[in-house]
């Protein structure tokens, strides 16, 4: 058997046109390696059936998502310039303290008392059923993914999204929809720069102070009330704890949240910061960062 298989394989090497297969292991011990179902996040338990993401599930939405937070007055984006600033908030491009950060039962308290204090936070088809069950994880998952078909309601979608993964929602389930509503929720993949005047990408129009092209749902999803700004503070006190505990801030998609949410970094009049990766003490960190401060 031997000697048949030396012939065979001279007469293919010297075969022109002819190339070598892999061998086929008949070894019945060996057992074939059966593919993974992939998962969205790091650390998530592999299963044997394929997963239907929560932005692929049809669910059944009321007419009305409207809400009534008060004025969106507040620009979450950094300023356009800050010639002429010498002083920043007292935090400025320093890490946040472990004082800033709260439990998870702590902060989903203190949302659930500013939405029955002001019920016009949250959408009208489903605000009774959510001042009565403000606490169910399903239902927070079900709002969230309603809120995202809606420019007006589609950062509020994060808030939501926020309150189902604090409240022990299906991780995956909920990091859909937090993750579509912050990386993507302008549904603007790149930013364009323009001056007066000039043109910009379809459906797109030059923002005269930043000098930017935005679109229509930008425009929406980047103003937020006073009271939304608190509720963007106190869902990051107890969401991000444990990225910077981690200091796992390139495998973590919460970070998504830090980048593009807001919070108060310090002074009498609140002061508004999202966290930003810096160079603080020789190594890269996630500091609170004043919008006010454009230059970077």
């Amino acid at each position: 058997m031997k000697s048949l298989q030396s012939l065979l394989l001279a007469v293919t090497l010297l075969t022109p046109g002819c190339f070598l297969l892999k061998p086929v292991n008949n070894d019945r011990k060996v057992k074939p390696v059966m593919p993974k179902t992939a998962s969205t996040h790091p650390g998530a338990e592999q299963t044997g059936t394929d997963r239907v993401s929560m932005l692929d599930q049809q669910l059944d939405c009321p007419d009305d998502m409207s809400v009534q937070p008060g004025a969106r007055r507040l620009d979450t984006r950094k300023a356009p310039s800050d010639r002429g600033r010498r002083q920043f908030a007292a935090y400025h491009q320093t890490p946040p303290t472990r004082e800033f950060f709260v439990s998870a039962k702590d902060t989903v308290d203190k949302i659930v008392k500013m939405e029955k204090k002001q019920p016009t936070l949250l959408p009208a088809g489903f605000r009774q059923r959510l001042l009565d069950e403000p606490r169910n994880a399903e239902l927070r998952l079900h709002v969230a993914r309603c809120e995202l078909d809606d420019d007006l309601t589609r950062r509020r979608a994060s808030y939501d999204a926020a309150m189902a993964l604090l409240l022990g929602a299906d991780k995956d389930d909920a990091m859909d929809l937090l993750v579509e509503s912050t990386k993507n929720g302008s549904k603007q993949r790149y930013i364009t720069t323009c001056r007066p005047g000039s043109k910009c990408p379809q459906d797109q129009s030059c923002d005269p102070v930043h000098r930017e092209c935005i679109s229509g749902t930008k425009k929406k999803v980047i103003m937020v009330s006073a009271t939304e700004f608190e509720m963007e503070h106190q869902l990051s006190r107890g969401l991000l704890r444990s990225v910077f505990a981690s200091r796992n801030y390139d495998d973590n998609d919460l970070v998504w949240w830090a980048y593009t949410r807001v919070h108060r970094c310090g002074g009498a009049v609140p002061i508004m910061c999202k966290f930003s990766k810096y160079n603080h003490g020789g190594r890269t960190e996630m500091v609170h960062w004043d919008l006010r401060n454009g230059g970077r």
